[in-house]
């Protein structure tokens, strides 16, 4: 008996992927499975010449059933060395799995079991490699009959872009027509998220009163029996942007907190909104603590008493009720309804007192003025100081 060697029991190629004006394009694949091998006698010499050939393919490794044959002729080379090109029958193709058996005539008599290889080759890639050349029309179709890379890449291709009706039953990507009953969401009580990059961009939560909005970075949060309110974006992993007030917003910036009903954070670093209908427009570490207390802007400012108001600049408080620092630096207003309207280190501390600007001034008597100056004092009821370290001590006492 011959001895049989198979150098080289299996070789295909796979198809070259392409790119067409958006359809997915196939190069045709060759349509053969490569088998190649060696012939020798008993004695280790080559056989040589032409032999008939038989390939069988099967649906199993030992046993099973043959599901065709192909059949031929090769010519063995000098070394014994054979190549064979055989077409898969399409019987073949269609098999979910497939082995094939190869006889070479050893003796000139015609193929008989003497002349079959040991052992069968399973066949891993050869019908997926030819039926590739059938993916431009997949089944017959058309490319044309399908939706295009583009469109799938735009993640809303719908059903209307896959039948080509494009029912206004569905979203299209071009666009839908107006008009009432309009839907794109949820109908039950899960929240309703749009993702860019991976990454949550944008989130709707439903709620029996009024919904939640959470924009921005995705780890910025409204607390959950929160309801009504609205980040629209901003954030970052180390300052995120937090809602625990009913009915609030946060516009922006890093770090900023709306914690009363109806507060407002319109942006900026790290403000605070605390209390109930409070408002930080801006800035850096501010803090609105009052009810309908404001902070413009300005850095390290705080509006702590009811409807007080600091205007901006760094470092002010606005603490009683009614209160306002227009600007400046460390400014104090401290008594009910006063006023400092800028400059360095002033304090007014009388109710309805007021410091103007300057540096250094102090109005601690009720209804007492500093118009401006350095280091005056209006301590006197209903006084009034301005200049250089005049000091107004007396009620309706005028200091110039």
């Amino acid at each position: 008996m011959a001895q049989k060697t198979l150098a080289l029991h299996f070789s295909v190629m796979l198809p070259l992927l392409t790119l067409t004006s958006s359809y997915i394009s196939w190069a045709d694949p060759p349509p053969t499975i490569n088998i190649q091998g060696t012939l020798q006698d008993s004695q280790g010499d080559p056989l040589t010449g032409v032999r008939d050939y038989r390939v069988r393919f099967f649906d199993s490794e030992t046993e099973g059933s043959s599901i065709v044959e192909v059949s031929g002729t090769t010519t063995l080379t000098s070394s014994g060395r054979f190549s064979l090109a055989v077409d898969p029958p399409e019987a073949a193709l269609d098999a979910a799995e497939m082995w094939y058996e190869l006889a070479i005539d050893e003796d000139g008599d015609g193929v008989d079991p003497n002349d079959v290889f040991p052992e069968r080759v399973k066949v891993h890639s050869v019908p997926f490699a030819l039926r590739a050349q059938d993916a431009e029309t997949v089944g017959g179709m058309a490319a044309s009959e399908f939706a295009t890379t583009d469109a799938l890449s735009s993640g809303l291709a719908d059903k209307a872009d896959l039948d080509h009706h494009h029912n206004a039953e569905y979203w299209s990507i071009e666009g839908n027509p107006g008009g009432e009953g309009r839907v794109l969401g949820t109908t039950d009580d899960q929240s309703f998220q749009i993702i860019v990059g991976g990454t949550r961009t944008l989130l709707f939560a439903p709620k029996p009163s009024s919904p939640n909005i959470v924009g921005g970075y995705w780890g910025n949060e409204i607390l959950t029996e929160t309801y009504g309110s609205v980040i629209a974006g901003g954030g970052s992993p180390d300052h995120i942007n937090s809602v625990t007030g009913n009915y609030s917003f946060i516009g922006g910036g890093n770090g900023n907190v709306a914690g009363g009903a109806g507060a407002t954070v319109s942006g900026g670093f790290r403000n605070k909104a605390r209390a109930e209908s409070s408002t930080v427009s801006g800035g850096w570490s501010n803090s609105a603590r009052g009810y309908s207390s404001t902070v413009g802007g300005g850095y390290g400012n705080v509006a702590e008493g009811s409807e007080s108001t600091v205007g901006g600049g760094e470092h002010n408080l606005a603490q009683d009720t009614y209160t306002t620092v227009s600007g400046g630096r460390d400014n104090h207003a401290a008594g009910m309804a006063s006023s400092v309207g800028g400059g360095l280190y002033n304090g007014a501390s009388g109710v309805a007192s007021v410091v103007s600007g300057g540096d250094n001034n102090y109005a601690p008597g009720r209804w007492s003025i500093v118009a401006g100056g350095k280091n005056n004092t209006a301590s006197g009821e209903s006084s009034f100081a301005s200049g250089r370290m005049a000091k107004a001590l007396h009620d309706g006492a005028f200091v110039w």
